[in-house]
């Protein structure tokens, strides 16, 4: 299973969310608006978990995994996060810089 997170943390328009691995032990907790920790780059950032994919559209050998999971309880139900994507498709703006 894969998850699709935004970062949290202003990026360019063409980078909306990036997609990651989830550990076994996390995949029965896992829900689109948690708040959860991933690798970033050289560092570990908040994302916000945007959809769950059961099947990858592409290999998944080189995915990070998800770190961990923040609150169990979503912050973003799934009404805001498709406001978040009508706003980014309006606005010209990354999803991660309208979530941030």
């Amino acid at each position: 299973m894969i998850a699709l997170v935004i970062p949290l943390r202003r990026l360019p328009r063409r980078f909306d969310f990036f997609s990651y691995q989830i550990p076994s032990g996390l995949e029965d907790q896992l829900q689109p608006g948690q708040l959860v920790i991933i690798p970033f780059q050289s560092s570990s950032i908040f994302g916000v978990v945007f959809r769950l994919e059961p099947e990858p559209s592409s290999p998944t050998e080189n995915l990070k995994e998800i770190k961990a999971i923040v609150y169990d309880t979503p912050l973003f139900s799934l009404t805001h996060l498709h406001f978040l994507d009508r706003m980014h498709s309006w606005y010209g703006a990354s999803l991660a810089t309208i979530a941030s």
